[in-house]
């Protein structure tokens, strides 16, 4: 990171302390609610949505379509502070409606919830119960028994620091595939046309899931590889970690797809629906050129991780 970027990110980081210290009539962030919600991290294509399958099988826990505007929508409560409670909601809310895939919530529209949620107690205005409210509206308006929910939407490995500074009891999963596969993924998906354009995704998506690691945050990490070949002792881990019971039936075919949203109608979400098998190991490795495995390589040297470099494999190209 140069000096100039440091310098951003250190004054950017002091705008979200002084907004977590702002009087409360301004509306903070989180409220100490201890929301308990967890995000599955990291890049796209490597897994995320078989791993959102088998979590939202359990009897508990439930994780809607992806939610692609949940960071800038802190970002932009932060950047507003003095909007009233109400235009905040409203923006939030907004936001969140207009995005292409929220027809995949299977929710007719936000307004009951809206006028709902400006209209609450001032003791409970936050940023923190707003998304809450949402997700909880989601829960009721799609008749969902569990109670606990989460969050698989790769973009979210962008603002995890927004995420953070608003859920700060939240765990973060983060699933990490071989890079080569996971580009491949997303060139065969139509994602990406561009190798280096994908490379630079994973590369970036994983450096800021491990940069969780570092800090005093609630971190898991799994490799994609290790949960297909050994699927049952995974989640178990997984469980332990969120500190709930194992399911068996976490293990099987998608039981409850009509609250998966977004895997009925987009289709690069199709595969969730096959067993779980290790078929997509190694497909980056025997399809992509050598002329494309070196600009990979390129691409991911410059993230300069020691984690990162472990993965890179060499041609002769």
């Amino acid at each position: 990171m140069s000096g100039l970027e440091n310098s951003r990110s250190l004054l950017y980081r002091s705008v979200y302390k002084a907004h977590a210290s702002l009087p409360s009539f301004i509306h903070p962030l989180q409220r100490g609610e201890h929301y308990h919600p967890f995000f599955i991290i990291g890049s796209g294509r490597s897994g995320n949505t078989l791993l959102r399958r088998m979590l939202h099988n359990h009897s508990n826990l439930y994780i809607p379509p992806e939610t692609y505007v949940i960071g800038s929508v802190i970002k932009k409560f932060v950047k507003h502070p003095w909007y009233s409670w109400g235009r905040k909601v409203q923006m939030v809310y907004e936001t969140i409606e207009s995005y292409p895939e929220f027809h995949t919530f299977n929710l007719s529209g936000l307004s009951e919830l809206t006028e709902k949620v400006s209209n609450c107690t001032s003791s409970k205005r936050s940023m923190a119960y707003i998304l809450n409210a949402f997700y909880e509206f989601y829960r009721e308006k799609n008749e969902i028994a569990a109670q606990r929910w989460g969050d698989k939407t790769p973009i979210n490995t962008d603002y995890l620091f927004e995420i953070e500074k608003t859920f700060p009891d939240a765990r973060f999963i983060h699933l990490i595939r071989d890079p080569y596969d996971t580009i491949y993924s997303y060139k065969k998906a139509g994602l990406y046309g561009d190798i280096e354009a994908a490379a630079d995704r994973w590369g970036q998506s994983v450096t800021a899931a491990l940069s969780l690691k570092s800090g005093d945050h609630n971190y898991f990490e799994l490799e994609y590889e290790r949960l297909v070949s050994s699927p049952e002792p995974c989640v178990r881990d997984i469980c332990q970690y969120l500190g709930i019971a194992f399911e068996s039936k976490m293990l099987g075919s998608l039981e409850t797809e009509d609250h998966l949203g977004d895997v009925e109608t987009l289709r690069h979400h199709a595969n969730v629906k096959n067993p779980i098998n290790t078929k997509s190991i190694g497909k980056g490795h025997r399809e992509l050129a050598p002329s494309e495995i070196t600009q990979i390589n390129a691409r991911l040297k410059a993230f300069n991780n020691d984690r990162i470099e472990k993965y890179l494999i060499v041609t002769s190209a």
